[in-house]
């Protein structure tokens, strides 16, 4: 037994409590074997991941080129939960074309976006941001 170790009300259950050193943003593995009081062996493991600042991270438009389809999704990851996301796209000159508000949940998030019928075939910019945070900024192409 370790002094770290508290048992429960039965040999089943307890509770072992470890402060876990500063980890580096990415992925990470936790790997946890323990044993109970009749010598019961038992293993579990957990990913998860450390995001380096608050904010949009991951982010991904699809299908791009947006050639045949009528509409795409922009894919990204909150490393927190944000009450409004906000994704602009703008022609090459500058002018906003479109501007997407949604919810956003820590994790994984998608934002359709159904461009109008008016525009054109060409390349665009568009800007995503959660909170306060910096905006992240990409490239969108339309070939229909």
């Amino acid at each position: 037994m370790t002094d770290r170790y508290v048992a429960g009300s039965d040999y089943r259950e307890g509770s072992l409590e470890v402060r876990m050193p500063e980890l580096e943003s990415g992925l990470h593995r936790l790997r946890v074997e323990a044993w109970d009081t009749y010598n019961n062996w038992a293993e579990a493991e957990l990913d998860f991941r450390i995001f380096d600042s608050d904010g949009v991270s991951d982010i991904l438009f699809h299908p791009n080129p947006l050639a045949n389809e009528w509409e795409g999704h922009f894919t990204f990851t909150l490393s927190q939960a944000a009450e409004s996301v906000r994704v602009r796209v703008y022609t090459v000159t500058g002018r906003r074309i479109a501007e997407i508000r949604a919810p956003g949940s820590q994790g994984y998030n998608q934002i359709q976006w159904l461009p109008a019928r008016g525009v054109a075939n060409g390349t665009y910019l568009y800007e995503i941001s959660a909170g306060a945070a910096p905006p992240h900024h990409g490239i969108i192409q339309i070939a229909r």
